[in-house]
């Protein structure tokens, strides 16, 4: 006795594929987006240990719950970074100065919050690893690599060891 397997399109397939997708509910991506939060709060409701001002450990708190945010990514790495900055940019009078520097005449919390908050961005390095980043994006996404080894293994050879012997081949040749 043979078993057929009903044939399907690909449509159907995907269609199937798409429903299942669209009925399975997971609880995962709540916990996952509770747990950061909650973190963060209860740690900042326990008290500062000797010596440590109240405000840095709410930054500590803040800070510990963006790492838990990273580590379980209930969004993108980049979105759980802007949302740490923007809270303690928000918060910045509780977790980012001291009663000190809040005192001090002529000091203007929002816009020092706002000035620490962007300051990680006027670094120079930091715009290099972004460029990188969106390059290596690029190549992945549009096959840009593979077109370029394509076309030196033409160029080259029909071997794929072709063009690293004539590069290795140049090499000797500068010397």
């Amino acid at each position: 006795m043979s078993t057929q397997v009903p044939a399907t399109t690909r449509g159907d397939a995907t269609r199937a594929d798409a429903s299942k997708l669209t009925t399975t509910k997971s609880s995962a991506p709540a916990w996952k987006a509770i747990t950061p939060i909650a973190v963060a709060v209860v740690l900042a409701l326990l008290p500062a240990p000797s010596g440590l001002p109240d405000h840095a450990w709410y930054f500590f708190s803040i800070f510990v719950g963006v790492i838990v945010g990273l580590v379980l990514e209930p969004l993108p790495g980049a979105a759980i970074a802007i949302i740490g900055i923007t809270v303690v940019a928000v918060l910045a009078p509780f977790v980012l100065f001291s009663p000190q520097q809040l005192s001090a005449s002529g000091f203007h919390p929002p816009g020092a919050a706002l000035n620490w908050a962007l300051s990680g961005y006027s670094n120079p390095t930091v715009w290099l690893i972004f460029g990188a980043f969106i390059l290596a994006l690029g190549y992945e996404r549009t096959g840009l690599g593979e077109r370029i080894a394509v076309l030196l293994v033409k160029r080259m050879g029909k071997s794929i060891h072709a063009p690293a012997n004539h590069l290795w081949g140049a090499h000797f040749k500068r010397h």
